[in-house]
């Protein structure tokens, strides 16, 4: 998916959130980038299910949600 993106015209740079099992005790927030977003889902474990938020709106979560 970022791939195609960027193929797009999206920038690698563009910032992303995923946030898997959203609401619940065991709910995980990652932050990161576009370019980098494969190894964000695959290095923080996420598996499912997941919302992932692309766009500047991903940086607002990051210190709205805790994030880094």
């Amino acid at each position: 998916m970022a791939a195609q993106l960027i193929a797009h015209g999206r920038a690698p740079k563009t910032p992303v959130a995923v946030i898997e099992n959203g609401t619940l005790p065991e709910e995980k927030r990652a932050f990161g980038t576009l370019e980098g977003l494969e190894a964000l889902i695959r290095d923080q474990g996420i598996a499912g299910p997941a919302i992932i938020i692309i766009g500047d709106a991903a940086t607002l979560g990051a210190g709205a949600l805790g994030g880094e």
